[in-house]
């Protein structure tokens, strides 16, 4: 894993966390569920090769959960701007 990995994982999670505070919860759930997302396809493979739970499998599985939350919240935000208009 490269070294700025981490780092740009941690910076669109920041960014989302700030749109979210901003009003803009759309964007920014969209955001963290394509970080999700990647973070899942980063680890994902690794632990199914190496089957090490710590760091792999850990980031995997938070990655997976925090993909589920963050598409359900994406999805409840956009039906409920489709209903105000």
């Amino acid at each position: 894993m490269h070294r700025c990995c981490p780092a740009a994982f941690g910076a669109l999670y920041a960014a989302s966390g700030v749109m979210i505070n901003r009003g803009q919860d759309e964007y920014g759930h969209a955001l963290a569920l394509a970080a999700s997302v990647g973070l899942v396809a980063m680890f994902g493979p690794k632990y199914l090769k190496t089957r090490a739970v710590i760091p792999a499998g850990v980031l995997a599985g938070a990655g997976a959960a925090e993909a589920a939350y963050e598409g359900y919240k994406t999805v409840a935000v956009w039906r409920n701007l489709q209903e105000e208009d």
